[in-house]
C-alpha cells in the first residue's frame, strides 16, 4: 500500500497500532511482518502467516473485515496500491539465519503446460543456487489463490 502525501506517519501509526494487533489477537495468525520497498510503489507490504487460511473465514476475522472501524475504513479508501494475495505454502527451504532485514519478492504466471517444468527447474537448480549465496537466508515459495 502507499499512504497519500503526509499521511505517512498516521499510516505507520494506524497499522503498528491497530490494524496488525486486531488481527494478531486472533487464533490462527502466527506473525506479522512490514517491509518497505527499495524503490518503486507501493512502498509497503505486509505479509501475515497463519496456521490455517479456515482463519480468514472465522466470524472474528469477518467481523473486522466487514465492521472496520472508522480510522481503518478512512485509510483503506484513502490508500493506493491495496491488493491482497491469499497464498499456499508451496516450499520452504526452512528458517533463515539471522536478522530478516530484506525480502525479495518475484511474481509471475506459468502456462499450465509449462508448469511441471518449471517446477522441476525452480526446486532443483534455482532454490539451491540462491542458497549458495551466503546472504541468502530462505526461500518460501508460494501459489495464489484464485
Amino acid at each position: 500500500m502507499e499512504p497519500p502525501p503526509r499521511w505517512e506517519a498516521d499510516f505507520h501509526e494506524w497499522y503498528e497500532q491497530e490494524h496488525i494487533p486486531a488481527r494478531m489477537i486472533l487464533p490462527g495468525f502466527e506473525s506479522a511482518l512490514r517491509y518497505e520497498a527499495v524503490e518503486g510503489e507501493p512502498r509497503f507490504l505486509a505479509c501475515y502467516h497463519l496456521s490455517d487460511l479456515a482463519v480468514l473465514r472465522t466470524p472474528e476475522y469477518q467481523r473486522l473485515k466487514e465492521e472496520p472501524t472508522e480510522r481503518t475504513a478512512r485509510m483503506l479508501a484513502n490508500v493506493r496500491g491495496f491488493t491482497r494475495y491469499v497464498c499456499d505454502l508451496v516450499s520452504d527451504t526452512g528458517p533463515g539465519v539471522g536478522e530478516h532485514t530484506r525480502l525479495s519478492v518475484v511474481a509471475f504466471s506459468v502456462p499450465p503446460a509449462h508448469r511441471g517444468e518449471f517446477d522441476g527447474w525452480y526446486e532443483d537448480e534455482h532454490v539451491p543456487l540462491l542458497m549458495e549465496d551466503d546472504g541468502w537466508l530462505r526461500v518460501r515459495r508460494y501459489t495464489v489463490r484464485p
